[in-house]
């Protein structure tokens, strides 16, 4: 029973981190991308409309997280194992 509270406690905050860096990042992303100023109201506005859609897909399709990683990853790897590579080439 510990192992198992254990292992629950790392998948939450390696799922609970993962979620919170992206946010964070696309937040600042977002601001940027569209002059938004950086007051308090004004990320808190963008925080909800990064996060609630989100929140609510995860809670009513749980199978979609584990599609995303897999479809993710696999365009993740075609990019940076062949795209990548031809773009490089195409600039010298």
């Amino acid at each position: 029973p510990l192992l198992g509270l254990c292992a629950q406690v790392f998948y939450f905050t390696a799922i609970a981190t993962s979620f919170l860096g992206v946010g964070l990042g696309l937040i600042d992303f977002l601001l940027d991308s569209f002059t938004i100023k950086r007051t308090l109201l004004h990320r808190f506005f963008v925080a909800m409309i990064i996060y609630l859609p989100a929140l609510w897909i995860a809670q009513t399709n749980l199978r979609i997280f584990y599609l995303s990683l897999k479809y993710g990853g696999g365009l993740a790897c075609f990019y940076l194992l062949v795209l990548l590579p031809i773009i490089l080439y195409a600039k010298k």
